[in-house]
């Protein structure tokens, strides 16, 4: 079986280091990271990994989430995607033009992400990290399980 990846992809390097630490506690999975949304769509580029999951911050120069939403949305990407912010009043808005544009959303969330969080992360890479088919069940599951539901 493939390992899985964890993407996280922020300007800040202390937020960066921060999940970096703490992803491997919840989720058995390689984090890999990046400090702009260029750097974050060379690696999904150019690696051939198994990336499950992409913590997204908005917020970053040269290349800011949203457009790293809309080419992964492109490129039909299966993974799961949490999009964070320091700033949450953009929050739903981006939210939703993820979700439109067909991705995998698993919370828009202000940062730091809460631990009720990192779990579902977890649940959604033990579920689905390895069967990109079957992610895309997700959005339904997070409507008929309540503690899915919850953390957007």
């Amino acid at each position: 079986m493939e390992r899985k990846s964890v993407l996280i992809v922020d300007d800040d390097p202390v937020h960066r280091r921060l999940m970096s630490g703490i992803v491997p506690q919840f989720i058995d999975a390689d984090v890999l990271t990046a400090s702009c949304g260029r750097r974050a769509l060379d690696i999904l580029t150019h690696q051939q990994l198994n990336v499950a999951l992409v913590l997204l911050d908005i917020h970053m120069p040269d290349c800011d989430g949203v457009e790293v939403i809309m080419e992964l949305a492109n490129r039909a990407c299966p993974a799961g995607i949490v999009i964070v912010s320091a700033s949450g009043a953009t929050l739903p808005a981006i939210d939703t033009l993820a979700r439109a544009s067909g991705l995998n959303v698993l919370a828009a969330s202000p940062k730091p992400v809460s631990l009720e969080l990192m779990e579902t992360m977890a649940a959604w890479v033990d579920q689905y990290g390895n069967d990109h088919r079957a992610q895309h069940d997700w959005p339904t599951m997070r409507e008929h399980v309540p503690e899915f539901a919850m953390i957007s």
